[in-house]
């Protein structure tokens, strides 16, 4: 039986060097998340502005060729609306 996997690690640390809010990485079979703890509590977009922005994002690396594989062959991908 596989181990369930704990979610990344998540780290605050500040990013001004980066010019960014976050990073996000992988390392063998662990996943990290570093974000700024200077970021503020609410979103500076509306949620459609975000809703937006993920699927330009998408689109940019499906065209780039990334790929999302699903590492639980029963599982099924997140529906993304149009």
């Amino acid at each position: 039986m596989k181990k369930k996997s704990k979610g990344p690690i998540i780290k605050l640390k500040k990013l001004g060097n980066q010019k960014a809010w976050g990073t996000a990485w992988t390392e063998g079979r662990y996943s990290y998340i570093e974000l700024d703890p200077r970021l503020g509590a609410k979103p500076e977009f509306s949620e459609k502005k975000i809703d937006r922005l993920g699927k330009d994002i998408c689109q940019t690396l499906w065209k780039l060729g990334f790929r999302r594989v699903l590492a639980d062959p029963h599982s099924t991908p997140t529906r993304i609306s149009k």
